[in-house]
């Protein structure tokens, strides 16, 4: 049995919030300003893209330190996979649920080849070790998460 403690995270979360906020505003004054000026919404459409390759990549970052194996912080993705899955047509949100999909099996694939070695929110790294000595493990967290995000998008598309 593994005592499970969790460790201060420091203050990157708070910076990264702070990144964020000042990035979506950017974003929503950017397309504002180039949709007042040509009366196009084309390229408000091609900021929104830039806007959630940017966050999947922040939450990939961020799943990566909370810990890719011993958490299920994956399942954050679900939120964006959702709210893209409601607002864009079947073919667009299929694109963002292969992005998500692609970005977590590189994480899982980055840990269990130990390329590097992130620190998770446990202080005892005994789970982890335990996680990589059985295979199985993630591989039935990979086919669960595609699994779920698939049932996703299906019934928001239905």
């Amino acid at each position: 049995m593994h005592v499970l403690v969790l460790k201060s995270p420091g203050t990157w979360p708070f910076i990264l919030s702070f990144f964020l906020t000042c990035i979506n505003v950017f974003y929503v004054v950017h397309a504002r300003l180039y949709i007042v000026r040509t009366g196009s919404i084309l390229h408000a459409k091609v900021n929104l893209w830039i806007q959630i390759i940017v966050d999947l990549s922040v939450l990939t970052f961020v799943i990566y330190h909370i810990g890719v194996l011993e958490t299920y912080a994956a399942f954050m993705y679900l939120f964006h996979i959702t709210l893209v899955c409601l607002f864009f047509p079947r073919s667009e949100s299929f694109i963002v649920i292969v992005l998500a999909s692609a970005l977590y099996i590189l994480l899982i694939f980055v840990e269990v080849n130990q390329f590097t070695h992130s620190t998770g929110i446990y202080t005892n790294r005994d789970l982890k070790e335990d996680i990589l000595q059985s295979p199985e493990i993630y591989y039935v967290n990979i086919l669960l998460f595609l699994g779920i995000i698939c049932v996703v998008w299906y019934l928001t598309k239905l």
